[in-house]
């Protein structure tokens, strides 16, 4: 992604956005600043807490009654971007983390399409992400 070989690629393109979603690579500043505020990302997370991976596991160990899914633009932190959309979901006391990953493949999907059309509307009002107070659930 992050490859000479891979920009070089994409500069060929006129893309209007780029979307990432469970990816494994930071995005790097070349990149970034070739689409400034056009890479988003679904991240199954209530920002700005649980930034990290394995989001649903730390939920579940840490009892929580709800886990968000966020989606964000892409900046040169980790999941530290302005908020496009963000929703609550209720942890079930029969959730496990299967029906939590479920749930969280059809929403993401939806949140993406409700970004999308904010896109395609010129609509987008993202928001800044609150600072957490010190000991969040940054996990």
């Amino acid at each position: 992604m992050n490859s000479k070989e891979f920009l070089n690629e994409l500069k060929k393109y006129s893309n209007d956005l780029l979307v990432s979603m469970s990816f494994d690579q930071i995005f790097k500043e070349e990149l970034l600043k070739l689409y400034p505020r056009k890479i988003i990302n679904c991240h199954a997370g209530k920002l700005p807490f649980y930034r990290d991976r394995n989001i649903l596991n730390w939920a579940l160990i840490n009892n929580e009654k709800e886990f968000g899914i966020s989606v964000h633009f892409i900046d040169k932190g980790i999941n530290t971007g302005d908020i496009i959309l963000q929703k609550t979901y209720e942890i079930k006391d029969s959730d496990d983390y299967t029906t939590l990953l479920n749930l969280c493949h059809k929403e993401c999907a939806s949140l993406l399409y409700e970004s999308l059309i904010l896109f395609l509307e010129d609509n987008v009002k993202a928001y800044k992400q609150k600072r957490k107070k010190k000991g969040g659930g940054n996990i």
